[in-house]
């Protein structure tokens, strides 16, 4: 029989207060507060607290203080890694992050949605007490990904490799590699092409 994690991860409808999700939930908060603390000298520390909730963290990888984990575990960032401060993860589903991404300050990944009829969404209550319905999908960010500032990425969503989303978006769908897109909803805009190089390398 499917426990309500495993409907979870599965990205069908369940109820958020099993006993493992709630002292999941708790130990990430637990965590966020506590990094939020350090200063940025203390990297051991930071790494540390990091490698202990995350699913995986890459070399060279850096996260703003500010930043918000709903699971932790459930989030997977590679190597050469930016992410400024003030991100949210609500991180139900896995959130997978590619290498050499830069995440702009303010971000939130959202994985959960909500039934859209009222009583449904509504409170509920069950052995364990109270919970809301709620269904998480997967946030796929390739490698190479920029995210400007204030973007909110939607559940199940993918994001190409090398695509740049511009700064206030909401992203609500696919956007295919090396493509510049922005707006609300997100719109790519155009491919990124070697027309598009500063000159510096």
């Amino acid at each position: 029989m499917s426990t309500e994690k495993d409907k979870m991860l599965d990205g069908q409808w369940f109820q958020d207060n099993e006993p493992w999700m709630v002292k999941q939930r708790a130990l990430a908060g637990n965590v966020s507060t506590a990094y939020n603390q350090t200063m940025v000298e203390e990297k051991e520390k930071r790494n540390k607290l990091l490698q202990e909730l995350l699913g995986h963290i890459g070399k060279n990888s850096f996260i703003a203080n500010g930043v918000r984990f709903d699971y932790g575990c459930n989030i997977y960032i590679g190597d050469d890694v930016y992410i400024n401060f003030n991100a949210v993860f609500l991180d139900g589903n896995e959130i997978h992050i590619g290498g050499r991404c830069l995440i702009g300050p303010g971000v939130l990944f959202a994985t959960p949605s909500h039934p859209l009829v009222a009583d449904e969404r509504s409170k509920h209550t069950n052995q364990y007490g109270d919970y809301f319905p709620e269904k998480v999908e997967k946030i796929i960010l390739e490698e190479d990904v920029w995210v400007g500032g204030n973007v909110t990425i939607m559940p199940g969503v993918t994001i190409g490799r090398g695509a740049v989303i511009g700064g206030g978006s909401v992203v609500n769908k696919d956007i295919p590699p090396y493509s510049l897109a922005v707006g609300n909803p997100c719109r790519v805009l155009r491919k990124i092409t070697d027309k598009d190089r500063i000159g510096l390398f």
